[in-house]
C-alpha cells in the first residue's frame, strides 16, 4: 500500500506525497504589531516582514534591485507556494505594501499575516468527570478506552454532562466496525505543536529516520514540535488517539501516524504554516 499523507489543521485537509527533509527545516523566531492595513483590515502580522511573489520571467537582477529600493534583506524562500520572505528596514507596512502592491514585476506583495490559536479548554476530560461524578464506562460499549463515554462527537447517547441530542455524532462505532485505521496513513498536524509521551499519543507518532516525531518552524530546536500551547496535542488526540487500549480516549482513526507540524507560537504567521506545508 501506498504511504497516505494527510495534513489537518483546525478544519483544514490536504493530500502529499512525502515528508520535508528534517536538514531543511526551519525555525522562526517573530514578533507581533497589530494595525489597519490597506487592503487586509485591522490584521495580526510581523512588523517589518513581507511575502512577496514575483511574476514569471522576472530575472534576479530585477530582484535584487526591488529589494534594495525596500532596503530590505532576503529571509527565506517559500518554495511551495513560489514566495519569498523579506525583511524591509525603512518605513511602515502601509508604505511597503502601497509602494510595491502595483509594481509591474511583482503577482503579490502582503505582510506576514498572523493567525490567533483558539484557546484550549482548561477542564481534562478527567476533571469533567470527576466533577459529575461519571465513572469510566464498563457497559462494554466499544472500545473499551476508559473516557470513550464522554466523546459525544463520535457517539451521543445524551450522557451527562453535556445531556446532548442522542444521535447527534459520527456515527464513529459504526465506522469501526469496516476499519479503524491503518499505520500506512500519515497524518500531519499543523498547529502548536503534538506532545509526543502520552500514552494514548505516542504508540501513533510518526518518526523520521533520525527519530524526530515532525518539525517546527516557530522557534527553537527546528527538528522538535513538542507543543507549548496544548491545542496541537487536542487535535491529535481527537485525530488519531490510540482507541482500544484501555487508556484515556480514543482517536476518530485508533492506528494512523501523526506527524507534528509545529507553526503556531503566540499566533500562526503564514509563513511558518506555508513552510509546514
Amino acid at each position: 500500500m501506498t504511504t497516505k499523507i494527510i495534513l489537518a489543521t483546525l478544519a483544514l485537509l490536504f493530500l502529499f506525497a512525502a515528508p520535508h527533509a528534517a536538514d531543511e527545516l526551519q525555525a522562526q523566531e517573530f514578533q507581533t504589531a497589530t494595525s489597519e492595513i490597506q487592503g487586509f483590515g485591522e490584521i495580526n502580522y510581523i512588523p517589518g516582514r513581507v511575502i512577496v511573489r514575483f511574476n514569471p520571467g522576472v530575472q534576479s537582477a530585477e530582484i535584487a534591485q526591488i529589494r534594495q529600493q525596500m532596503n530590505a534583506d532576503h529571509e527565506f524562500n517559500l518554495d511551495f507556494i513560489g514566495a519569498e520572505v523579506w525583511s524591509f528596514r525603512d518605513g511602515d507596512m502601509n508604505a511597503v505594501i502601497t509602494a510595491y502592491a502595483d509594481h509591474a514585476a511583482i503577482d503579490f506583495i502582503q505582510p506576514d499575516i498572523i493567525y490567533d490559536l483558539p484557546e484550549v479548554q482548561e477542564s481534562t476530560l478527567e476533571e469533567i468527570m470527576i466533577e459529575n461524578g461519571i465513572e469510566p464506562d464498563e457497559d462494554g460499549n466499544f472500545p473499551n478506552d476508559p473516557q470513550f463515554n464522554l466523546l459525544w462527537g463520535l457517539q451521543n447517547t445524551g450522557q451527562p454532562p453535556f445531556n446532548g441530542l442522542a444521535g447527534a455524532d459520527i456515527s464513529a462505532p459504526l465506522a469501526w466496525e469496516l476499519e479503524t485505521g491503518s499505520e500506512e496513513v500519515i497524518i500531519a498536524v499543523l498547529d502548536s505543536g503534538v506532545d509526543y509521551n502520552p500514552p494514548d499519543l505516542a504508540a501513533n507518532m510518526w518518526q523520521d529516520d533520525e527519530g524526530n516525531f515532525g518539525g517546527n518552524f516557530v522557534g527553537g530546536d527546528p527538528n522538535d514540535p513538542m507543543d507549548q500551547n496544548g491545542h496541537g496535542t487536542h487535535v491529535a488526540g481527537t485525530v488519531a488517539a490510540v482507541g482500544n487500549n484501555g487508556t484515556g480516549v480514543t482517536g476518530v482513526m485508533w492506528n494512523a501516524r501523526i506527524m507534528a507540524v509545529r507553526v503556531c507560537g503566540g499566533g500562526c504567521p503564514q509563513s511558518a504554516i506555508v513552510q509546514g506545508l
